[in-house]
């Protein structure tokens, strides 16, 4: 069970669009009075965390966002801040609410100043509105405002809006953005040519999903939540949500003393070929180290040796021959015995190798199991060959990369919303929960909503890690959890280890983090 909350919902632009048109329509909230609340949040947050220094750049573009990043100057002014004001395509032509709030800004300081001005024209007016910003100098600011785009660019950036991006991340100053660094594709997390690389960024309403990308993750810099009155009955049906550490998950993995081994759980793991025994060694090392009471190898014959020597508390069952070294048909019988002997989790595929005849192995072995299972690696790409996929039951886990999710579905568009439609899909058909592993990972197909990372996921793009995935997310089945909040569990786990096991002199692998 995975219990969540609206602090923690992440959209699209789209969505967030829809939450203000009916937040107006059916509460009768204006969008000013929206912009009112998201610029009066955003300027406590830079009042906060300035800390007394009180000289600032307000840049802005001509819609919405604009009028966010006056809101915030005139609160500013208020505590006493001395602003400089650009408008990187002229005041002319500006958004409804934007010239409302630029007429108020106006209004609320006495001998309102523009032009080009000396350093002293300028320290003597609270805010000063420059037309030239090459003329601003970097001694007089101590921060600087991003206003110039939200999140509804969908178009590469030209011409002024070009200039004043690349001067904002020249200044070598804090830079606060407003809802979104300008430039950054709020749902793909694209850079559309240049993007403002912020310190800061105050989002307005809910998280996006662009954030959770490698440019959303160079871009945003630390990312604080503006909340904005949306009525919790006008959320998406299908909400997505920040794998965070603050989620609950229950129950709790089962690790109580005195019980027999086979109680607190069984992991059967179900992998190897020639070459590729390195796979299920990482991932019954981390299954023992997540605390079932027993992780059993099932192996061909042939490469029994191997783990003998590279394992020592799994425990370890051959099937085949001597001269086995991949998964056959005739091992089939052997194998379903063995899981079908004490109840457990499967975990099938880690090195299991794509061998003729072990597609058709892999086939059986799902169709009879009938055991919570993780299939990954190889045995996905098996799968991918079967044809139509089966169906799985929401205590089956599927941990695709892109290639293999690719192979799963046929597409070959693999964009990160592209990705979690096709884990939705999938998930929709086989009533599997679908980890779709990149930066970010999605997780789809939980009747708690869909799960998206809100952490740098690219340091586990090695080979390895994803075995080690596996073998937690085994595991935390196995040891009570249902199957989507044993994958949270996995990743968070997973990133929480990693970060205590770097240091300057250490990139962690696989191994570091079991």
């Amino acid at each position: 069970m995975i219990t969540t909350d609206h602090h923690h919902r992440v959209f699209r632009a789209s969505e967030i669009r829809s939450l203000d048109e009916a937040t107006i329509r059916e509460t009768g909230i204006s969008g000013e009075v929206l912009m009112e609340i998201a610029g009066f949040q955003a300027a406590r947050e830079i009042i906060q965390r300035q800390n007394g220094k009180m000289r600032g750049l307000i840049v802005c573009g001509k819609g919405n966002n604009a009028g966010d990043a006056l809101v915030v100057a005139r609160y500013l002014i208020r505590n006493g801040y001395r602003l400089t004001l650009f408008f990187a395509g002229g005041s002319e032509g500006l958004s409804p609410d934007a010239a409302t709030n630029y007429e108020r800004l106006k209004k609320s300081v006495p001998g309102y100043g523009s032009g080009s001005g000396t350093r002293m024209e300028r320290s003597q007016n609270p805010v000063y509105e420059t037309s030239d910003l090459t003329s601003v100098d970097d001694r007089d600011l101590d921060f600087a405002v991003d206003g110039l785009f939200g999140t509804g660019l969908s178009k590469e950036v030209t011409g002024p809006y070009r200039d004043a991006i690349a001067r904002l991340n020249s200044l070598g100053t804090p830079i606060y953005a407003m809802d979104i660094p300008s430039g950054l594709n709020a749902d793909s997390g694209e850079v559309h040519g240049i993007a403002v690389e912020a310190s800061v960024t105050c989002t307005f309403g809910g998280y996006k999903h662009g954030f959770y990308t490698p440019e959303g993750f160079r871009c945003s810099g630390d990312v604080v939540l503006c909340e904005l009155p949306f009525a919790p009955h006008l959320y998406p049906a299908d909400s997505s949500f920040s794998i965070h550490p603050g989620i609950t998950l229950l129950p709790e993995p089962q690790k109580k003393s005195g019980r027999h081994k086979y109680e607190r759980g069984i992991v059967y793991i179900l992998g190897g070929s020639p070459g590729l025994t390195g796979a299920p060694v990482l991932s019954a090392k981390a299954a023992w180290n997540t605390g079932p009471g027993a992780v059993v190898v099932i192996s061909p014959a042939g490469l029994l040796p191997v783990f003998e020597k590279n394992l020592i508390e799994p425990v370890k069952k051959r099937v085949g021959g001597a001269d086995d070294d991949y998964f056959r048909a005739s091992h089939i019988g052997q194998v379903l015995e063995i899981i079908h002997e004490k109840p457990g989790v499967l975990l099938l595929g880690p090195g299991i190798g794509r061998n003729n005849e072990t597609i058709g192995f892999v086939d059986e072995i799902i169709r009879h199991a009938e055991v919570p299972m993780v299939i990954d690696a190889d045995a996905l790409w098996c799968l991918s060959q079967a044809g139509k996929l089966p169906v799985f039951g929401h205590q089956t886990v599927l941990t695709p990369h892109p290639g293999e999710l690719q192979q799963l579905t046929g597409k070959t568009a693999m964009t990160n919303l592209a990705r979690l439609e096709h884990a939705k899909s999938i998930s929709g058909e086989t009533g599997a929960i679908t980890v779709a592993k990149g930066c970010p990972t999605y997780m789809t197909g939980s009747a708690s909503g869909t799960f998206v990372t809100a952490y740098d996921t690219t340091v586990f793009g090695r080979a390895g890690f994803g075995d080690v995935l596996a073998g937690r997310i085994a595991a935390a089945m196995s040891t009570g959890h249902e199957a989507d909040a044993a994958v949270i569990f996995a990743l968070l786990d997973g990133i929480t280890r990693y970060r205590k096991a770097v240091t300057p002199d250490l990139i962690p692998g696989p191994s570091d983090i079991i």
